[in-house]
């Protein structure tokens, strides 16, 4: 559920696609060295994490 959340927040801000967003937050967890806390905070702050994108 978070994680659907968290990615429906990310196509909406980045203006990306399904696939793209949760790329994105896989490459945010392994970034911050965190699991699903990352799709949490993205929900709670509505905020994209500070990572390098490719």
């Amino acid at each position: 559920m978070v994680i659907g959340q968290a990615e429906g927040i990310l196509m909406e801000r980045l203006g990306i696609d399904s696939r793209q967003a949760i790329d994105r937050i896989r490459l945010a967890s392994y970034e911050l060295g965190r699991k699903l806390d990352v799709a949490t905070e993205i929900v709670v702050t509505r905020e994209v994490p500070d990572v390098s994108w490719p």
